[in-house]
């Protein structure tokens, strides 16, 4: 390995190990949560329960079962550290807002298991402690820094995500076959924010967050159309991931929207004979049919890009 790619390296290993140590620093910081979460609304999500549980799991990318495995095979933690956050882990990994709704903070800061996750989190912090060296470590860990911009902790592409995962995407926007929609986007510090937003913006709609190779995928019904008028309602697949130093979002569209696309047809055929002038009323029907269906997937795709522009 060259001089330049150690470097890399290292740089890389720092700027994760404190976006990780400042996510389980949020966890722990149960002053902040009761003081900032009770006042966040969803139009100004800047301290929540979302927030926290993204930071870490999606943030710092620890959402797969071997997440731990591979950062102690990258060398980018140690056995004792991994240890020393175990419980924790698995207890955030398992927790579930007591309503069902991340944003009804009173009742998460009132539930006892969150309560558990919370003393868990200060038991790994305090286990940690004493296993760190680095001064800015120790800091990340330990100072009240949850829902500021961390300069020295960058989210960027992992050694681990690399090579598990290709590249080769274009910078800003992008397309890949029928139904399918990809948006990118450089993963910087200024854009750390995006799983958290992305998150926010899905559950309450009905999707269900399934950790993912490398990402999280947020599916929903194939028939959600009638309670979804957001610009997600056409698709029933989102899916966030890091590639190749870049934020990838892919949507796939709603199969269910070809139905709406044929019942005008349909209808038409039911209502006139199969001759010439039926013929001409169903080709009119096809037309209009797809003239309507084009426009509101275009229409949702304008609105879906104007929101991944301005995150």
């Amino acid at each position: 390995m060259s001089q330049v790619s150690l470097n890399a390296a290292q740089e890389e290993r720092r700027e994760w190990r404190l976006l990780w140590l400042g996510s389980i620093q949020a966890f722990a910081d149960s002053h902040t949560q009761k003081t900032r979460w009770p006042a966040t609304t969803k139009a100004k999500p800047r301290f929540s329960f979302v927030d926290c549980m993204s930071d870490y799991f999606d943030g710092a990318y620890l959402r797969e079962p071997d997440a731990y495995d591979r950062r102690l095979a990258a060398g980018q933690v140690t056995a004792a550290e991994v240890e020393a956050v175990t419980k924790f882990h698995s207890l955030a990994e398992c927790y579930e807002s007591p309503t069902g709704n991340d944003w009804n903070s009173e009742a998460i800061l009132r539930d006892p298991k969150w309560q558990d996750v919370v003393a868990a989190a200060c038991e790994a912090q305090e286990r940690l402690l004493p296993l760190l060296a680095d001064e800015e470590e120790r800091k990340a860990l330990t100072t009240t820094l949850y829902g500021e911009e961390k300069a020295d902790a960058k989210v960027v592409a992992s050694s681990v995500r690399g090579s598990d995962i290709g590249g080769g995407f274009r910078q800003n926007v992008g397309g890949s076959g029928l139904g399918l929609l990809v948006l990118t986007k450089p993963a910087t510090a200024a854009t750390s924010h995006i799983p958290a937003d992305v998150r926010r913006r899905l559950l309450p709609l009905g999707f269900r967050a399934d950790k993912t190779h490398g990402g999280v995928r947020y599916r929903t019904g194939a028939f959600a159309l009638s309670h979804n008028t957001s610009m997600f309602a056409a698709y029933t697949q989102v899916r966030l991931v890091q590639e190749s130093g870049s934020w990838v979002l892919r949507l796939t569209l709603n199969k269910a929207l070809w139905l709406v696309f044929l019942i005008f047809p349909l209808a038409l055929l039911g209502k006139h004979p199969i001759n010439s002038q039926g013929v001409v009323k169903l080709a009119e029907g096809l037309a209009l049919a797809a003239a309507i269906f084009s426009a509101s997937v275009f229409w949702s795709w304008i609105r879906v890009l104007r929101w991944w522009k301005r995150l």
